[in-house]
């Protein structure tokens, strides 16, 4: 892939720029600040073109500006950068990114171009999809992109100063095995999963398994209360056929006698009649017997009631008679109905009052009389007539005797009859309930059929649990091989393997021109630990034959070589994982505090990756038009830079 032209509008330091880059071999690019006299170079927008063709590409600079940032201040709005591209097969390609632009806003465009000059817009809807487009023709990244093509003083790592973790990071990352680490984790991931659902399926099938063993008990436990109560039906029917056989031949015996006993039952009910009618003269003189009893209470109740009154009169008669005989013997004594004191005068008039009082009790006494005479009279006949009642009752114990065993008897019959009822109900009882019992079926046989339907189908899921156990320990042990192919010990411990003696042969070569062979610079990846196994661990083993043997013995001149060495060798790692190889190297002030005797060196190496790339440019604020023949200036004037020399088009 080359990047053919690349044109500026308003990016960062860059008003408008014009430049052609495909195969420009080695070329300077330099800066006139004519806004800043003090500052000579700097702050013209040299390092703006690197960063412009970043931008164009990913929507971020190669020093990891973006946004608003890149528009030119002095401009305000309207930022474009169009890159124009040549694939390997003749294909080529324009991408224009705008920020703040007051017609395409902060769009990015892809176009295809034929050979008849054609365009084919490929731009997909969201600018995320239309990035994805732009990756996919370069081959890369913006990572991938930036670390293969671009070298600059801000981004030089300093590699054999750097730890193990720090440096294996980095080594990882340009040989792309970052991704493995991560690939090594999605594949303990699934791993795991897989694991988890071995398990799962090993709990589920175990489970099934114990099912079909409960259900195989079930339905042995079933069967069997299947047979048990064909059994017992057989011996209830057996049972129940024997009964009725007991009670038809009873019946047999029963018939002849139950219907002599009924035919003697009129005779008993006649008999029984009789009796009971020639009691009812009984009872009615008893009846009789009660009334009359009755009344002598009354009229003995009622003489006693006239004897007491009689008794009063009595004492009245004696009582007023005694007055009237002491009548004469009460002068001067006072009158009992006036009170006043009785004398001579008044005499005669108490003797009139006691005689009438006398007599008075006298007709009282003999009413009374009269009454108790009467009462006593009709009292004496009742009794007469109580006993005559009393005599003409009859004696009917004969009777009552008789009547009882008439009863008695006409029971027994009865309960014969009865009983023979019963036995013929209780024997048609018996043939239904046989009937039912010959028809009824078996409850227990839905049992065993929906028990042996339930052991089908979990011996179904046991078979179903089998193979997806099966198929369960196929991706677990798939999983397994993948963790064992990403693990470090697999596929990234042989891309470690490949990459070691890689980055130790460019590392060679670069050193070996920036130093005559006098400095070494060895990548490891293994150590031996203090048992002797070999660890992962990464370092570089630096070595100078003229001056120290580790990193931080050497000069400071030294130790910039091997810096550029190491990250030059790194850059080449990183180029190789580009899907299609990017003709275009730019270095960044990579010369600063570089001697003669090493610009020198650097300036070989230099023309070796231009005849390599196809073109490099090196940014610098130093003097090199000795080295470098080929130069561009890049010129800021009132806030804004132009480009005129070499790659000015």
């Amino acid at each position: 892939m080359k990047v053919v032209t690349l044109h500026i509008e308003n990016f960062m330091a860059i008003g408008s720029a014009s430049l052609m880059l495909m195969d420009r071999g080695l070329n300077l690019i330099q800066g006139q600040n004519l806004d800043d006299t003090s500052a000579k170079s700097n702050g013209s927008g040299k390092s703006s073109i690197p960063d412009a063709l970043s931008w164009c590409l990913f929507g971020e600079t190669a020093r990891g500006e973006s946004g608003d940032a890149v528009v030119n201040r002095s401009a305000g709005k309207n930022c474009r950068v169009s890159v124009t591209l040549a694939d390997d097969d003749g294909t080529m390609y324009r991408i224009d990114r705008y920020r703040r632009h007051s017609e395409h806003k902060n769009k990015v465009y892809v176009t295809r171009l034929d050979e008849s000059g054609k365009e084919e817009d490929l731009t997909l809807g969201t600018d995320k999809l239309t990035q994805g487009v732009i990756e996919k023709i370069l081959g890369c990244n913006l990572e991938v992109f930036n670390a293969a093509i671009y070298a600059g003083q801000e981004r030089m790592p300093n590699l054999p100063g750097m730890t193990d973790k720090e440096l294996k990071a980095l080594v990882e990352e340009a040989a792309g095995i970052n991704e493995l680490e991560a690939c090594y984790e999605e594949a303990r991931t699934r791993a795991r999963l897989a694991k988890a659902e071995v398990t799962s399926a090993e709990v589920a099938l175990g489970a099934a398994i114990a099912a079909v063993e409960d259900r195989e008990r079930l339905v042995e436990m079933a069967k069997a209360k299947f047979e048990t109560w064909l059994k017992e039906q057989a011996e209830k029917i057996t049972k129940l056929e024997k009964e009725r056989e007991a009670i038809k031949n009873a019946l047999e015996a029963e018939a002849t006698a139950v219907d002599a006993e009924r035919g003697k039952l009129p005779a008993y009910r006649d008999e029984l009649e009789k009796l009971t009618s020639s009691l009812k003269a009984r009872e009615t003189g008893e009846a009789e017997i009660k009334k009359i009893d009755a009344e002598i209470l009354a009229l003995e109740r009622k003489l006693s009631g006239i004897n007491a009154r009689l008794k009063i009169a009595a004492d009245e008669v004696k009582k007023h008679k005694t007055r009237l005989d002491t009548v004469s013997e009460r002068i001067g004594k006072p009158c009992r109905e006036c009170g006043a004191p009785i004398t001579e005068a008044s005499l005669s008039h108490a003797i009139a009052s006691a005689k009438s009082d006398l007599a008075e009790s006298v007709r009282s006494f003999k009413e009374h009389k009269e009454g108790r005479e009467k009462c006593e009279s009709a009292l004496s006949e009742l009794r007469g007539k109580r006993e005559s009642a009393v005599a003409a009752l009859v004696d009917v114990s004969e009777t009552v005797a008789r009547i009882n065993e008439l009863q008695r008897k006409i029971r027994e019959v009865e309960q014969k009859i009865t009983d023979y009822k019963y036995h013929q109900t209780h024997l048609t009882t018996l043939e239904e309930e046989l009937e039912r019992a010959r028809a009824a079926p078996n409850p227990f046989e839905d049992l065993v059929k929906t028990h042996e339907k339930d052991l089908e189908e979990v011996k179904a899921r046991v078979k179903e649990y089998e193979e997806k156990l099966g198929k369960a320990r196929e991706r677990l042990e798939l999983a397994e091989q993948a963790v064992e192919v990403f693990s470090p010990a697999g596929v990234r411990g042989h891309i470690l393997d490949q990459v070691t003696p890689f980055l130790n042969t460019r590392t060679a070569h670069y050193l070996g021109h920036l130093s005559d062979g006098n400095i070494t610079a060895t990548w490891s990846t293994l150590a031996k630990n203090s048992k002797g196994e070999l660890k992962e661990k990464f370092g570089i083993e630096v070595r100078s034959a003229t001056g120290g043997d580790r990193f931080g013995l050497l000069s400071g001149g030294e130790k910039r070589k091997v810096r550029l060495a190491c990250a030059m060798a790194l850059q080449d790692l990183v180029a190789q994982r580009a899907l299609k190889s990017i003709k275009l190297f730019m270095a960044d002030e990579i010369d600063d505090a570089l001697d003669d005797a090493g610009m020198e060196r650097l300036m070989d190496l230099l023309n070796e990756k231009a005849k390599e790339r196809g073109t490099v440019l090196v940014i610098s604020h130093n003097e090199l038009s000795d080295w470098i023949r080929d130069q561009t200036l890049v010129v800021k004037k009132d806030g804004r830079s132009f480009v005129e020399g070499a790659l000015a088009a």
